[in-house]
Formats: structure tokens, C-alpha cells, sequence
């Protein structure tokens, strides 16, 4: 074994783990902020269907 040759490997296995790690951090931020605005309007709809369903239980009183 050359000197310097465990050195050089554990440098590129961190280099690798932090990649491997950094990935699915990345996306997952991505998935999470650009499904921001979709969930918003999800709950804008749940709320106005929910306030509609409220408004035609009581109105026969």
C-alpha cells in the first residue's frame, strides 16, 4: 500500500457521501417549495367547498 493512498480514498468516500446526501436534500426542497403554491390552492378549495356544505345545512332554518 503507497503512503497516502488511505488519504486519497477517504477524501473521494466523503466527497461520495456528501453527493449522495446532498441529492435527495435538493430534491426534496424542490419538490417541497414548488408544491407550495399547489397545496395553497388545495386548501383554498377545501375551505370554500367546506364553507358552501355549511351554508346548505343550515339554510332551511
Amino acid at each position: 500500500m503507497q503512503p497516502g493512498f488511505h488519504n486519497k480514498s477517504n477524501v473521494f468516500l466523503a466527497a461520495f457521501i456528501i453527493l449522495a446526501g446532498a441529492a435527495p436534500l435538493a430534491a426534496s426542497l424542490a419538490f417541497g417549495l414548488g408544491g407550495r403554491r399547489a397545496f395553497e390552492h388545495y386548501l383554498e378549495r377545501r375551505s370554500h367547498s367546506r364553507a358552501e356544505t355549511e351554508k346548505s345545512f343550515f339554510q332551511h332554518l
